[in-house]
């Protein structure tokens, strides 16, 4: 006989990029289930949010500190340490903490919170600092855009054009970078895409990855991360052979959750994203992407073909380094 009902011992952390900390107990990124989600949240002093409309009821109930809610043309709401407000789908709001101490609060939305439903405007990033060692990366591999073919310049090109017509739309851009087994390069490519973003202290981007399979972050390109400096932690697993890799470049931001999973699973979006295919078998094996109103061939050579041999580690950190390389070219060109 099912169980009826769920012990959640291991919430989803979100990844932010603005010092927020999300942890989601119920929902389609804790546990594939949608008619409502749960998340505690802790704002920092200063966090802000851009205007949403959502297509969800929202509760909050604050804990401590206090939460500053604006609803489109009306006054300011200060929610405090023991209150709570109800803000009914498609009602244009913008959440903040401009307050000196954190607020902590919990959100309940129905349906379940997505990206797909939260319609939230494009604003300015605020850039936090870069690990010292990324940003150290960041400034070589802008050094060598020369190295790019002028035919792959042609293809970064449309991605360019792609997220500036996202941002003129004020709307936020979402990619999600496909390959076979999401374990290498596509994990590569949205980690590169962040970083650029926020090299180049662009408005929010987000950014994912999926594959037509999920397996496991392979370890060798975990390892080529930290070797160019990236903050990387293994906390949980999705699975006992898919490890939740937690990965920062901003020492600041909240770390991002990076494992295996399929380009259709939550929490990627399932409407309005470009897709980025990275490898020639799955662009071939996916014909069609839906919900995507964008998609880019642009395939990496598999660093696969090095494992267990002398050239592994080379190889591996090459790959990162040309993905890294394009990236930062692409989001130079917004």
């Amino acid at each position: 006989m099912a169980k009826k009902y769920i012990k959640q011992t291991t919430p989803f952390v979100v990844p932010t990029t603005d010092g927020k900390v999300i942890r989601e107990h119920f929902g389609l990124a804790s546990i594939n289930d949608g008619p409502y989600s749960m998340a505690h949240m802790i704002a920092p002093p200063g966090w802000s949010e851009p205007f949403q409309t959502p297509e969800f009821d929202e509760i909050t109930f604050v804990f401590r500190g206090q939460k500053e809610i604006i609803i489109d043309g009306e006054a300011p709401i200060i929610l405090g340490a023991g209150e709570s407000l109800l803000i009914k789908k498609n009602c244009r709001v913008k959440y903040a903490n401009p307050f000196e101490e954190e607020t902590e609060y919990i959100s309940i939305c129905m349906p379940a919170f997505s990206i797909d439903l939260v319609n939230r405007e494009a604003m300015p990033n605020v850039p936090l600092p870069i690990l010292e060692k990324v940003s150290n990366t960041c400034q070589q591999l802008e050094k060598e855009f020369a190295l790019i073919p002028a035919e792959r310049k042609a293809l970064l090109n449309r991605l360019s054009t792609y997220l500036a017509d996202k941002y003129q739309q004020q709307k936020t851009p979402q990619l999600i970078v496909i390959c076979t087994h999401n374990s290498r390069r596509s994990h590569l490519g949205q980690l590169w895409l962040s970083v650029a973003a926020d090299y180049y202290g662009l408005p929010q981007i987000a950014t994912f990855s999926g594959g037509t399979e999920a397996t496991a972050f392979n370890i060798r390109a975990v390892n080529a991360l930290k070797k160019l400096g990236f903050d990387i932690t293994s906390k949980t697993f999705k699975s006992p052979t898919n490890p939740i890799y937690e990965i920062k470049w901003q020492e600041a931001a909240s770390p991002y959750q990076a494992f295996s999973k399929k380009y259709d699973s939550s929490p990627n979006p399932s409407s309005d994203f470009g897709a980025i295919m990275v490898c020639t078998s799955a662009d071939v094996g996916c014909p069609v992407i839906s919900g995507a109103d964008f998609r880019l061939a642009l395939p990496f050579e598999d660093p696969k073909a090095f494992d267990d041999t002398p050239l592994e580690s080379d190889k591996y950190t090459e790959r990162s380094l040309d993905i890294g390389r394009e990236m930062l070219y692409v989001l130079s060109q917004v």
